[in-house]
């Protein structure tokens, strides 16, 4: 995020939305002096929701998109600003965590009213115990960062934490008459949204990503649609040329190659959410035919995530084993990296990732050694005491941020080397 657009009311790009947390400073926005306040108790159903912000804003989806990898992660999402003072070329664009911090049920009651100094309409409001817990743990460990305010698929506001906020806070923002109407609940909101599932018929959020990705499982399980154009477009490496494939999910996908090996004729073969089933399927396409003269390989989070569907430690291995020899067989060295840290899923929570991680990774270690491959051990360069990501690393816990891709480069590329030298 660019920290040269906010000003001391907020986004200098989006003046006219303003919001305000009990507990946040003056400096983020004036508070209303007055305000004309009914309270009503919360909806069930209503469709106001905070999420931490990733990015933004941007001044197009394209370029919101690119911030990302130029492909949606599973925890990301890309939402326009709700924003009256959008400019000619349309509304900005936001990347947002996909799941909120608190939202729907979450809210206990709300008060509407109207700032008589500029005549904005507000919206106070108060949280469940539980979930005023959960935002005070997030914005009390992430002093700096930003909040967004999301309403019907829109962001209506962003606002700087400047520290911890609990269970109360006023939102003045750019809301219509109806939409403080439907929050408060003096309208029925449809019933079709009152029986939205929370999760899809797979067990995945039933939102836009995974909905997709059930799709893609039925029509083209392993992607090889992905990127075989790409593929045939690819000319065959020059002599010479020391060519290597990183197959991955989306923590390859997002990690900008060109930037990290800059000259190095490196190709990037990670798809977002993809599981070792997956690239076993895709791996003669993707890895195989391009005929490189090593393979990065770093996957299995996603498999434990159960991304494809509950899979053991020994499915994992075996997948991981099986990419390797076929690598080995077509004359490709391999270099296996260690399943990165993580202490649990945004999008899965509650699965207790990091013993399953750890003994991957000891397995593969060994696999390695046994082997003749060479193993890159970006686990204990990258874990913290829990055995996850720290947050100077990843803002989810489980995909790099620049300082983490920073800290996998030199590992990586050491590695490779390590593995051309046994080129023949």
């Amino acid at each position: 995020m660019d920290r040269r657009t906010i000003s001391r009311t907020g986004l200098a790009a989006e003046a006219a939305m303003l919001v305000a947390w009990f507990g946040l400073t003056a400096a983020i926005v004036r508070q209303a002096n007055a305000q004309q306040a009914a309270s009503q108790p919360a909806p069930s159903t209503a469709r106001l929701e905070i999420h931490a912000v990733d990015g933004g804003p941007f001044p197009t989806e394209e370029a919101a998109m690119k911030s990302v990898g130029s492909a949606l992660p599973p925890n990301v999402e890309i939402l326009p600003s709700a924003s009256d003072t959008a400019g000619s070329s349309g509304p900005p664009y936001y990347a947002i965590e996909r799941s909120s911090l608190v939202g729907g049920i979450d809210f206990r009651s709300f008060q509407l009213g109207v700032n008589s100094n500029t005549g904005r309409r507000s919206v106070g409001f108060t949280l469940s115990p539980g979930a005023g817990d959960k935002l005070w743990g997030y914005t009390s460990a992430n002093i700096g960062k930003s909040l967004a305010v999301v309403m019907d698929g829109s962001v209506h506001s962003v606002a700087l934490i400047r520290t911890g906020i609990r269970d109360r806070g006023l939102i003045e923002d750019t809301f219509s008459q109806n939409e403080l109407t439907q929050l408060a609940g003096a309208a029925a909101a449809p019933a079709a949204a009152a029986a939205a599932p929370l999760t899809s018929p797979s067990g995945h959020p039933n939102n836009t990503y995974w909905i997709e990705h059930d799709r893609q499982m039925l029509v083209d399980f392993g992607g090889l649609e992905h990127f075989k154009e790409a593929d045939m477009k690819l000319a065959l490496p020059a002599s010479g040329e020391d060519r290597v494939v990183f197959m991955g999910d989306s923590i390859t996908q997002g990690w900008k190659l060109e930037e990290s090996f800059p000259g190095k004729p490196y190709v990037n073969r990670g798809i977002s959410g993809q599981t070792t089933p997956q690239m076993l399927v895709r791996f003669r396409q993707d890895v195989i035919d391009l005929k490189p003269k090593v393979v990065v390989i770093l996957a299995g989070t996603n498999d434990i995530a159960g991304n494809t569907g509950p899979m053991t430690v020994e499915e994992t291995e075996g997948n991981l084993a099986s990419m390797a020899e076929l690598a080995a067989a077509n004359g490709i060295r391999v270099v296996l990296c260690s399943v990165l840290p993580a202490f649990d899923y945004a999008w899965a929570p509650g699965l207790e990732p990091a013993p399953k991680i750890a003994e991957i990774n000891a397995w593969m270690q060994k696999y390695a050694a046994r082997k003749g491959f060479v193993y890159v051990d970006f686990y204990s360069a990258m874990k913290d005491d829990r055995g996850g990501l720290p947050p100077t690393l990843s803002r989810d816990g489980v995909h790099p941020l620049p300082a983490g891709f920073a800290i996998m480069t030199p590992l990586a590329e050491a590695g490779i080397e390590k593995a051309l030298k046994g080129w023949d």
